[in-house]
């Protein structure tokens, strides 16, 4: 089947088919929330899909549209921006099952009376653990991962799983999102429950490491509530005298209704009785 006749079978014929303006400028915000960039564009690269080239379409598309990066592939701007990302994505090297998940993200993206996302999923037999796993993904970049989504703890939980699968490079980077993610802008108790399930996460040597580094020293240090973030891992590791000397740094402030001058004080005295 060519590359167009499998386009209008997945997403119709119809040429005015295109990501609305509304939605191009809430993709684009959220993407600067998250540091620049999107899960989603972190997927793309993983499959490949980033300065290749588009065997398919390159006798009618320019270099400069073959050769796109993955953040300027996604979101589409127009029907044959759409074109373009579903070429690339097909004609990838990566297995279908991987092909079938990115086109079921952007599926996500589309209004229902249009296209379907399930639809896909249920005719490609794209199994279900990459359709949640795919789900917890648009709802991350959207920041919508909140007490009432369907996939709330177990996609960032998964995505964090996720990020160990990747080479040590991937790894890292996908890491450092998820703990912008978690920190991202949202209402206090939204990101309360979310760092409440990055400080418990069973974290190796070098995710230690990282997350220290990223929310200390690293650009994740100037995310609202990354030292209190930090001052909870400590708590929850049992590093109390770590906590009370991060803790000092906190003194005065009164963050969702938690004053740290009596936290530190608290833990000031756990860790005399030591």
């Amino acid at each position: 089947m060519e590359t167009e006749e499998e386009f209008d079978a997945v997403f119709g014929a119809e040429p005015s088919l295109a990501y609305q303006e509304q939605l191009l400028h809430s993709i684009h915000k959220h993407r600067r929330l998250l540091e620049n960039e999107l899960f989603f564009d972190r997927l793309l690269k993983a499959v490949g899909i980033d300065q290749g080239t588009s065997p398919l379409l390159e006798h009618i598309l320019t270099p400069e549209a073959l050769t796109r990066k993955a953040s300027k592939l996604y979101p589409p701007r127009s029907n044959n921006d759409l074109r373009i990302l579903f070429d690339r994505i097909t004609s990838s090297t990566s297995p279908d099952h991987q092909k079938q998940s990115l086109v079921y993200y952007i599926l996500r993206d589309l209004p229902s009376d249009r296209t379907s996302a399930e639809a896909f999923a249920e005719i490609s037999y794209l199994p279900d653990k990459y359709q949640t796993f795919i789900d917890g993904i648009w709802y991350l970049d959207r920041l919508k991962l909140e007490a009432n989504a369907p996939y709330n703890s177990s996609s960032l939980t998964e995505a964090f799983y996720f990020s160990r699968r990747r080479g040590s490079l991937q790894h890292h980077q996908l890491f450092e999102q998820l703990i912008t993610f978690v920190h991202a802008n949202s209402a206090g108790s939204v990101r309360a429950s979310r760092a409440l399930e990055l400080i418990h996460l069973p974290l190796g040597e070098d995710e230690e490491q990282w997350f220290e580094e990223f929310l200390n020293e690293g650009k994740g240090s100037t995310l609202y509530g990354a030292k209190d973030t930090l001052m909870m891992r400590k708590i929850a590791k049992g590093q109390v005298r770590e906590a009370v000397g991060l803790g000092s740094k906190l003194s005065g402030r009164k963050i969702d209704g938690l004053n740290w001058d009596v936290l530190r004080e608290g833990l000031r005295k756990g860790a005399a009785m030591q």
